[in-house]
């Protein structure tokens, strides 16, 4: 289905992650089926394609340990048809897992592996100071220019 591509949720036992059908899926050990743990991550894991990757149900037991933590997935980007590596860090309550939120998440939209955690890097921006600094010296050029051709 469009638009859908992991679902965390109470399925009266404990948290479980539901992934769409292949090839998205969430990164597990385990016998693939629905009873595949969900993979925790630490900050910097690599998630790619030579990962496990569950479809459908996948159990969270590991996750119900009341801190945040991170889960891998993969998802076909409807958009591009590229298959998509991501991450989502879910912060769990002790006990079953609930209740449970996502906190942050993040993809690489290439097709290319990311690693837990990995953001955008954002391109340095000028200071406007900077900014200042080069208008005045093209203005200083142009008046220099004038008195030249004076």
């Amino acid at each position: 289905m469009v638009g859908y591509d992991f679902n965390p949720y109470n399925n009266n036992s404990g948290l479980t992650f539901y992934g769409a059908a292949a090839p998205s899926g969430i990164l597990a050990t385990g016998t693939p089926g629905t009873l595949a743990q969900a993979r925790v991550l630490q900050f910097g894991d690599l998630i790619s394609s030579t990962g496990q990757f569950n479809q459908f149900q996948t159990r969270g037991d590991n996750f119900q340990a009341g801190r945040q933590e991170y889960v891998g997935l993969r998802f076909l980007n409807e958009t591009t048809g590229v298959l998509n590596y991501g991450w989502a860090l879910i912060n769990t309550t002790a006990g079953n897992g609930f209740p449970a939120s996502v906190v942050a998440y993040g993809y690489e939209n290439t097709g290319l592996s990311i690693t837990a955690g990995e953001t955008a890097v954002a391109a340095d921006v000028p200071e406007p100071a900077s900014i200042a600094l080069v208008g005045l010296a093209l203005g200083a050029m142009g008046v220099s220019r004038r008195r030249k051709s004076a």
